[in-house]
């Protein structure tokens, strides 16, 4: 069967070659980790020391204890898959619709759970793939183009049965904001992108931002020596001090400033607008994780939709975040 299967694949072009590996590596990716294989670099979920002696086993599984803080664990500890009914199937096939950008009522039929579980699976996943894509820190490099986006702020999801009191008068969703310019109605999303497509996209305050706001986002970011486009806000000055760039500033009403511009940028805002649009109303609290969301999509956009699975669900069941309903349900809203 094998040789027959080689004698096939000898006669696809480059074309089919290419996208046969691409369709393979997916399948590899979205492979799970048997639960028996020790990983090389297992640390304590707890501690995060390394320094830890197998505990026996239960229903199966290996169980460890961290030499240091004394506590016990398995892999899956700290995990999506740790105390959840959900298999391993109805994961994959969740993370599937959600590449496949599928409502939360459909994926809830296709995985065959309910519309509020479904709800929740989803910001289990994005909570680890927020902390994934945000972990190591993204730097920016050479010709940096910055500026702010805006969305107005959303109490979707919270209740007056659970205490919650509104800080505004309710309005319907989808209408605009009756005040004019940047009110503290509308929450501030810091973006930053350099030529190489290195991005930072992060929600930083309630209205107009100030140099702290982008200092706090931004420091640490920006390789020293960068250019740094912006508009003509004017913390953007400060920042520019603060990180050791050059600031090209972009005159009001004017789209360019010699060969410097804000078309990158604008066009990013543009993509994530039409992006978030399709959620109908995103809570304010949980914008981060769509935001974490976004970035993905953006980074690798050029993967195929096996690919991409592979990448979520390896992340989703390695990355160690505590993520449980309740937390979900009463998070706080969280700048930077």
């Amino acid at each position: 069967m094998l040789s027959g299967i080689k004698t096939e694949i000898e006669k696809l072009s480059q074309a089919e070659l290419e996208e046969l590996v691409s369709h393979i590596y997916g399948i590899i990716t979205k492979m799970t980790i048997a639960e028996t294989d020790e990983p090389q670099e297992l640390k304590c979920p707890f501690c995060e020391s390394c320094n830890w002696v197998k505990n026996g086993v239960a229903k199966g599984k290996q169980r460890y204890k961290c030499k240091r803080c004394g506590k016990g664990f398995g892999l899956t500890t700290g995990t999506i898959k740790f105390h959840s009914k959900i298999t391993d199937d109805q994961w994959k096939k969740y993370i599937e619709c959600m590449i496949l950008s599928y409502s939360i009522r459909k994926t809830a039929k296709i995985v065959d759970v309910g519309v509020k579980i479904a709800f929740y699976l989803r910001h289990k996943i994005l909570d680890c793939l927020r902390k994934n894509l945000n972990g190591g820190g993204t730097v920016l490099f050479g010709d940096c183009e910055l500026d702010e986006t805006f969305l107005p702020e959303n109490f979707k999801g919270n209740h007056k049965k659970s205490g919650f009191e509104m800080p505004r008068k309710a309005k319907k969703r989808g209408h605009s904001d009756k005040k004019r310019g940047v009110s503290k109605d509308k929450i501030c999303i810091g973006t930053g992108m350099d030529k190489n497509n290195n991005m930072i996209i992060k929600m930083i305050c309630r209205g107009r931002a100030s140099h702290k706001n982008l200092k706090d986002l931004f420091k640490g970011n920006i390789h020293e020596g960068s250019i740094i486009v912006t508009d003509g806000l004017s913390g953007y000055k400060k920042l520019a001090h603060d990180v050791g760039a050059k600031q090209i500033i972009i005159p009001p009403k004017k789209h360019a400033n010699g060969v410097y511009n804000l078309q990158k940028i604008n066009a990013l805002h543009s993509r994530f607008k039409s992006w978030i649009s399709g959620f109908n109303g995103v809570s304010t609290k949980l914008l981060p994780n769509y935001l974490g969301w976004f970035k993905f999509v953006e980074i690798f956009k050029s993967l195929s939709d096996n690919e991409k699975s592979g990448k979520i669900w390896g992340n989703a069941t390695t990355e160690r975040v505590r993520s449980r309903m309740v937390d979900i349900r009463h998070r706080a809203i969280v700048f930077g």
